[in-house]
């Protein structure tokens, strides 16, 4: 029988999500060997909850100079201080879609292979508790 929560607990768990986020914090993409290719700035307040959905806050976000050249396989959000809070998000196209239109990786990119110097922005992220 699968675990079954309530609503009240998932808004509370959602919300000490953010608040372990703290202020300031990060969203990191990763290379296969855990190197990061971008990060982005969060807001002062990391996102917002209703209900069991959090969204991320100030979208979109940018790192305007990626910081090395090689492909995106996974991400995580990080404290100000690069303490990890969200891990082993999994990264894909945009265009990846399964039937009926249903992302099939957590974080959709418009590419994966990213090059020194250019620039990402992600202008929507929102994690809901099952």
């Amino acid at each position: 029988m699968a675990i079954i929560y309530s609503q009240a607990c998932k808004t509370a768990r959602m919300q000490a999500v953010v608040d372990s986020i703290g202020l300031n914090g990060k969203f990191v993409i990763l290379d296969s060997s855990g190197n990061a290719l971008a990060t982005l700035p969060l807001g002062a307040v990391a996102g917002t909850v209703q209900g069991s959905v959090m969204t991320l806050a100030g979208l979109p976000i940018t790192d305007l100079e990626i910081d090395l050249d090689g492909v995106a396989v996974s991400a995580s959000i990080r404290t100000s201080a690069d303490v990890d809070v969200i891990t082993g998000l999994s990264v894909g196209l945009l265009a990846a879609l399964a039937p009926g239109g249903v992302a099939t990786t957590d974080v959709q990119l418009d590419k994966l292979t990213f090059v020194f110097g250019e620039q990402v922005s992600i202008d929507l992220a929102t994690f809901t508790h099952a």
